[in-house]
């Protein structure tokens, strides 16, 4: 009875220790800005310390996770064992891994207390590779911050200029002379699988996931009525060339878009909009509003 009141005690001390911080780091005037370097297989990575260790971990918010992370970092860091967690993937295999939650960890200046994650699968990064990574990017990511992590501040995702900036409001990025008046503005809804866009495409108006996570873009196979319609890329994947994808009212096309067998599971995303094309934009997320903001900077915004 004693140890299952400690138990309980230090589950209610946690959970106020993290909303108190959560609403605390939502409120500040924090302005953080991190450089983005990519992987080996062109997903973007930032540097997070926990223990005075850093660590390359990749941008995923395609992830409900807070972070990834290998056994190896796992093994070097401080932390505590919190259960375990299921999943599934894009092709509806599941998973379940040990989670863990860190006492403390740090992007940059800022410092980010009682994080929750889950240990890498192996398993999972071998069903969900396409094709092996390019080999002249000499670096494999420690693990990923998902989007659970981002939700509570407004993040600017600058693909261009490989900036990360974590900020309040969009006034912020303004001063800062980021040219956001020429981004497009949309309303967002929250799927399965995250930050979810109807966008206009050849196929008809479809439910696209934002997943910087992915490294091409997707679309469910059972969307294209006629296979011979696809080309094949030099690994023989074949994909699917939508000549317009509007989103918000402004023409982002054409765009590849390869054919995956999205699990039935995940019936409300049609979707992924991954690196391929995520890598040209500039991408503010409002997560309070449910808005981003989408764009390469340089033309006009459809609702200017």
């Amino acid at each position: 009875m004693k140890r299952l009141a400690s138990l309980t005690l230090l589950i209610f001390l946690c959970a106020v220790s993290t909303a108190a911080y959560w609403w605390y780091a939502s409120t500040r005037p924090d302005y953080l800005v991190q450089p983005i370097t990519y992987d080996s297989f062109r997903i973007p990575t930032i540097e997070v310390s926990f223990d005075g260790k850093t660590y390359p971990i990749g941008i995923d918010l395609g992830s409900v996770f807070q972070m990834t992370l290998q056994s190896s970092v796992l093994s070097e860091i401080g932390k505590i064992p919190w259960g375990e967690r299921s999943w599934i993937d894009v092709l509806g295999n599941e998973y379940t891994s040990p989670c863990y939650l860190i006492p403390e960890m740090q992007i940059g200046d800022l410092v980010l207390p009682s994080v929750f994650a889950k240990t890498e699968s192996d398993e999972f990064t071998l069903n969900t590779t396409l094709w092996e990574g390019r080999s002249n990017l000499p670096f494999k990511r420690s693990g990923s911050i998902g989007r659970a992590l981002f939700r509570r501040k407004n993040l600017f995702l600058d693909f261009p200029h490989s900036q990360l900036v974590l900020c309040s409001t969009l006034d912020d990025l303004k001063k800062r002379g980021h040219p956001v008046d020429r981004l497009t503005r949309v309303p967002f809804t929250t799927t399965s699988l995250g930050v979810t866009l109807h966008i206009s495409t050849d196929l008809g108006i479809k439910k696209f996931v934002i997943d910087t996570g992915a490294t091409v873009n997707i679309i469910r196979s059972s969307l294209i009525p006629d296979s011979a319609a696809c080309l094949k890329n030099e690994h023989g994947l074949p994909y699917y060339v939508s000549s317009q994808l509007i989103i918000g009212g402004k023409e982002f096309g054409p765009i590849n878009l390869y054919l995956i067998e999205i699990s039935d599971e995940l019936d409300d995303i049609d979707g992924i909009l991954g690196i391929d094309f995520l890598e040209k934009q500039m991408l503010f997320l409002d997560f309070s509003n449910k808005v981003v903001y989408i764009g390469d900077g340089r033309t006009t915004s459809a609702q200017e």
